[in-house]
């Protein structure tokens, strides 16, 4: 792209990056809290999404480098060569999650979250169970 700078593109991609990061935390912490499968599917398809980030992050910053010397030509194709990267760890990524999916559903893996009454978290006299967790961060996630 002549005449891009990247300036734009890094900041969308930073600001991805932010937003999925928060995310996994929260997915990874409703997994730990909740024993959920689904939850940790959910926090390893979001620690794709960091991944996914970073290998972009990394890409655009190497490509807006200028000419030099030894890179007569600039570092612009770069971009490309860290997509793939970030491609190949989403594709790893997701293989790891349908395997975690499939044993579970081979074991019969029943969620924690579905029992009735099973409380997680208690303060100030309010019981929040499994199942409002897990559904608590998915909502927050479509924010």
């Amino acid at each position: 792209m002549e005449g891009d700078d990247g300036k734009g593109s890094l900041r969308s991609v930073t600001r991805a990056l932010c937003g999925n990061i928060i995310v996994a935390i929260l997915k990874f912490s409703a997994a730990f809290l909740t024993g959920s499968s689904a939850m940790l599917s959910e926090a390893l398809h979001s620690l794709g999404d960091v991944a996914n980030q970073i290998a972009l992050f990394v890409g655009i910053e190497r490509g807006i480098k200028r000419a030099n010397q030894r890179f007569p030509f600039g570092r612009g194709k770069e971009r490309y060569a860290w997509n793939l990267v970030a491609i190949m760890i989403v594709v790893f990524l997701g293989g790891i999650t349908a395997l975690q999916g499939f044993h579970a559903i081979v074991e019969g893996h029943i969620p924690d979250y579905l029992e009735k009454g099973k409380v997680v978290i208690s303060f100030g006299g309010v019981n929040i169970s499994s199942f409002w967790i897990v559904q608590g961060v998915l909502g927050a996630h479509c924010l």
